[in-house]
Formats: structure tokens, C-alpha cells, sequence
């Protein structure tokens, strides 16, 4: 005899107890099951599940009490100050691709000729040449003024009188045959006797003015130029620009300039 099949009875409803906010998703038919009525609205066919609780850790069975979990510290300032030298490193590194890397070579433009006439000289840039020191002047002594025709300027019967007449005489080294050279200013020297104290001074009030020795007074007929010209030298008056010349007899005179080669004179210690 066949009893009529009992419907199944709906298991037992069980949340997932993975994830304590987990949905399940009920068929229409599951709702009827456990009494309910579906929802029309298929936004709600959903059911939030009930919150499982967590269950109480068990003590352990040594009786020690639990060992807490090791943290792990990543020490900052370490990793910052690595950061720091990388970037520091990086930087060096393509700076000195920059710096070391060569420019491209350019290629040449082609040349325009030039039109005849248009080009200027374009301006020298090379500094000019400065003007050179003057000369230094011939000072000190006392020496001996010996003349190209190899005689010596002397002060007649070396006389220490004024006005005495200067000549030209055979070299002797004698006083009267010494002279010092004084600086006069501006390039200038006075050329004194040794003897007798007194300056080497010219008349230059003639063409052929005499020489004498008279006092020291710092005129322009006392001042001479002693100008170097290789290993000699020529002496020019201030006052007139006269060179000192030897005339008739073995008189020391002014010569006029451009009237001859100037008297070449040359310096010797006594």
C-alpha cells in the first residue's frame, strides 16, 4: 500500500559563517519554504544575514599566556636618508651626462658670396701698443765727457774762475776734467766741474755761442739733454735745442741743429 509522499521538510536556515556581512539571495520559492512571502520588488529578494559573533580565543593549554605577534618596524630616517642619496646619485649622474656630453656638430652653411665693395674692415679688437717709458737719465760721476775726435771737455789752466773757457783736451783725468751730472727735471741734467763747483753753461744767444763754467743757478743755459744713441751719447741745450759741438782751436760752441751731424759724446770713469 503506497503512502502519500510527505513534503520535505526545509533544512535548518544557516547564515554563511565566512563573512558576518554576507547576503544570500533567496529564490521565490526558498521564501515559501521558510514562510514568507516574496517580495515583489527583485531590489529585495535579498536578506541580510544575522551578525555571527566571534567565538572566545581558548587559553592555552601550557598555561603561558600568549605570545604577542612581533612588529616589525621599518626604521624611516633609514629609508629617507636612502631615498635622499639615491636622488643625490641621480642627479650627479645626469649632470654629468649634461656637462660631459659633447653639442652636436653643425653642419656648415653654405657660403654667400660676397658683393664687391660691401665688405668694411671690421675693427681691430688687439689693445695698442703703450707708449714706451721715457729713457733713463745718465746721472752721477763723476766722469769724463770724452768728444768723438777723442779729447776731453776741460776748463782752461783748470781755473776756478767764472766765465773760464772750456776746451777740448787730451785726456788727462785731472779735476778740471770731471764733471757730475745733477738731475734738472723733466729729462734734464746740470753738468758741474768737479774742481771748481761751478755748471757747464752756454751762451745761446748767438749762433756759435761759447761755453763756460759759471755758478750754478738752475737756467735753462745750465740744463743739457743727455740723449743716448747707441754707445754715445749727444748733449742738447734746454734753452735754445742746440748740441754741444767743438768749434775752431778747440773751443767747445753750440751747433745749430741741422747744420752737421750732432757731436757724439761718450761717458768714462776718470
Amino acid at each position: 500500500m503506497n503512502h502519500p509522499q510527505q513534503p520535505a521538510t526545509p533544512p535548518p536556515y544557516r547564515p554563511s559563517a565566512f563573512d558576518p556581512d554576507a547576503t544570500e539571495v533567496l529564490s521565490p520559492g526558498a521564501w515559501q519554504q521558510y514562510g514568507h512571502v516574496p517580495p515583489e520588488d527583485p531590489a529585495g529578494a535579498t536578506k541580510p544575514l544575522p551578525r555571527i559573533a566571534p567565538e572566545p580565543a581558548q587559553p592555552r593549554a601550557s598555561g603561558r599566556p600568549a605570545r604577542r605577534p612581533r612588529r616589525v618596524w621599518i626604521p624611516v630616517a633609514a629609508i629617507a636618508a636612502c631615498a635622499a642619496a639615491g636622488l643625490a646619485v641621480g642627479a650627479l649622474v645626469l649632470g654629468g651626462d649634461e656637462q660631459g656630453a659633447a653639442p652636436a656638430a653643425r653642419s656648415p652653411e653654405p657660403a654667400t658670396p660676397a658683393t664687391p665693395g660691401s665688405a668694411e674692415p671690421s675693427p681691430s679688437n688687439a689693445p695698442s701698443a703703450a707708449p714706451s717709458p721715457p729713457a733713463a737719465v745718465l746721472l752721477g760721476g763723476p766722469y769724463m765727457l770724452i768728444s768723438d775726435t777723442g779729447k776731453a771737455a776741460d776748463v782752461t789752466a783748470a781755473s776756478r774762475d767764472n766765465g773760464a773757457v772750456v776746451i777740448a783736451y787730451q785726456p788727462t783725468g785731472n779735476p778740471n776734467q770731471r764733471w757730475t751730472l745733477t738731475d734738472a727735471g723733466g729729462g734734464y741734467v746740470r753738468i758741474t766741474a768737479v774742481h771748481s763747483a761751478k755748471c757747464l753753461q752756454a751762451d745761446a744767444t748767438s749762433p756759435a755761442g761759447g761755453i763756460t763754467q759759471q755758478p750754478c743757478a738752475g737756467t735753462d743755459t745750465q740744463q743739457w739733454r743727455v740723449a743716448a744713441d747707441g754707445s754715445t751719447y749727444t748733449l742738447t741745450l734746454k734753452a735754445s735745442g742746440q748740441t754741444l759741438d767743438i768749434g775752431p782751436g778747440d773751443i767747445l760752441r753750440l751747433q745749430q741743429p741741422g747744420a752737421g751731424p750732432a757731436r757724439k759724446w761718450s761717458v768714462r770713469n776718470p
